[in-house]
């Protein structure tokens, strides 16, 4: 009995797996199909978008460029990771209705597939942010090794946003466009283009409780070398592990729901 249930164990497990493969070659080739550069836009695009911002606001605030885009840059990737796995997973159960209905699959791999794209396109973001700060440094810091435990917490939260705003949309379809105008607004009240000690007073405080500030913050100092305190990992995981929580309890209450609203 024990036997037979270990194998019923193994082979759910191997199902899934083999599905989230799938789901997420769909995925990527939905995305970069008929493309020329492929999945090299996943990388020209926030190039173009780091080096115009830190430009322009490096001009605003008066900071030297060539330091003030690697503080950008490292701002950027979590942020990017953060904004894009939301937007692609907002709508997911919608735009893959005709997949819901025709074939039985368990839900949650769809937005996690979504967000395995997301994270290559992060993960060789990152990959050039530190080939470029070897050219300028003529090194790599032993503390980068952090990065691995850093993006590990920011795929819990990024999952569980992930979870409960594809379930939401599912219910509220203006969602995702609200979602677009409240990420634009959450872009300037996120530490990315500023350091959290340089603002004071209302703004100071909005920053400071901004559920995304711990994540850029803790990016930030790992790739620009800066001394991280115990609280920035605390706070990093205790806010994913809620959000992840949030999630999944989301998911679960609604997963026998969810094709009937679509």
């Amino acid at each position: 009995m024990m036997d037979l249930l270990i194998y019923y164990q193994n082979n759910l497990m191997n199902k899934l797996f083999y599905n989230l493969q799938v789901l997420t070659e769909l995925s990527f080739y939905l995305k970069y199909r008929r493309s020329y550069f492929g999945f090299l836009w996943g990388l020209i695009n926030p190039i173009f978008m780091i080096t115009s911002t830190a430009f322009i606001f490096s001009s605003i605030l008066h900071k030297e460029f060539f330091e003030y885009i690697f503080y950008v840059f490292a701002g950027m990737i979590p942020w990017l990771f953060i904004s894009q796995s939301i937007f692609s997973s907002s709508n997911v159960y919608i735009s893959n209705e005709a997949l819901i209905r025709k074939v039985k699959i368990n839900l949650a791999l769809l937005p996690v597939s979504n967000l395995l794209v997301v994270l290559f396109d992060s993960l060789v973001t990152c990959f050039l942010y530190l080939i470029f700060m070897t050219i300028k440094n003529h090194q790599l810091y032993l503390s980068l090794l952090q990065l691995i435990p850093a993006y590990v917490i920011l795929i819990f939260f990024c999952t569980g946003s992930a979870l409960i705003f594809s379930v939401m949309t599912v219910y509220f379809r203006d969602l995702q466009w609200l979602i677009q105008m409240a990420m634009q607004t959450l872009f300037f009240l996120t530490p990315v283009l500023y350091r959290p000690d340089s603002l004071s007073g209302n703004a100071q405080f909005i920053v400071e409780i901004n559920p995304l500030t711990p994540f850029i913050q803790l990016f930030s100092n790992i790739l620009n070398n800066q001394i991280i305190s115990i609280n920035d990992w605390v706070i990093s995981l205790l806010v994913a592990f809620i959000v992840f929580v949030v999630g999944l309890c989301t998911y679960a209450f609604n997963s026998t729901k969810i094709i009937f609203r679509i």
